[in-house]
């Protein structure tokens, strides 16, 4: 368990390396590479013998989480995601590692952090793909495959067996101002009007809370956000007129 554990962290990082170079294919790969090998734990949780014991879930998080901030190469093609969108778009991803106090984690602590570890990847892959359907060119097979799996993510994220990443609430609350903000951009792209003002009324709701995650957001993407979320106001406005 431990070896495939340590390959699914490899594959995400490889994913994360990926994106930040400019290879959002590839690194959508890598991250599909790391949900296999994540489905793989599950399978293997749920063959355990009946009577074998897990221990319980850690008091802390064994897990070390960074972000990783995406260049925006597109930029340079001209053919940038505000050149096809007038949104803001969230753009950075998670390294996950474990923390160096454990060096030989347990399998039961492994698979105690299966959930976690799929919430992130998840996202990862759906950031990989909103950029890679991008830098493509644009299609709405391409925007529904996207939001799909930023919806995915969201699911991951709330699910019960997903507590571990509450010990991270920097994090886990980043994902979720990340979700909302790129799928509620995705969703006026689709020209669905209701959903994409139900993601950006929820965005505007979390900023307004001013959380942990909210205050070290970089200038520009609490900018754009924050821009985002009162396109819903400007929007109404123009109706008005």
């Amino acid at each position: 368990m431990l070896k495939l554990f340590n390959r699914i962290l490899a594959s995400n990082y490889e994913g994360v390396q990926l994106i930040i170079g400019g290879h959002y294919f590839n690194a959508k790969k890598a991250f599909r590479e790391a949900l296999v090998r994540l489905k793989q734990c599950e399978d293997r949780q749920k063959g355990r013998k009946v009577g074998q014991k897990s221990s319980s879930r850690p008091t802390s998080s064994p897990l070390a989480l960074e972000t990783r901030s995406i260049p925006n190469f597109l930029n340079k093609k001209k053919t940038s995601v505000e050149e096809n969108t007038r949104h803001y778009i969230f753009r950075n991803v998670l390294v996950v590692s474990m923390d160096p106090k454990i060096e030989n984690p347990s399998d039961s602590l492994i698979t105690n952090i299966i959930s976690c570890l799929t919430a992130i990847v998840i996202f990862n892959l759906s950031v990989a793909s909103h950029w890679n359907a991008n830098y493509s060119g644009w299609s709405s097979a391409d925007l529904k495959q996207v939001l799909r799996l930023y919806s995915k993510a969201w699911e991951a994220l709330y699910c019960e067996s997903c507590s571990l990443l509450k010990e991270h609430p920097i994090y886990r609350e980043a994902i979720i101002l990340a979700t909302l903000n790129n799928m509620g951009a995705l969703y006026h792209n689709l020209t669905k009007f209701k959903k994409y003002q139900q993601c950006f009324k929820t965005l505007r709701q979390v900023l307004s809370s001013n959380t942990g995650a909210i205050q070290t957001l970089l200038p520009e993407d609490h900018r754009g956000m924050v821009m985002n979320a009162m396109f819903i106001d400007q929007a109404s406005t123009a109706c008005a007129a």
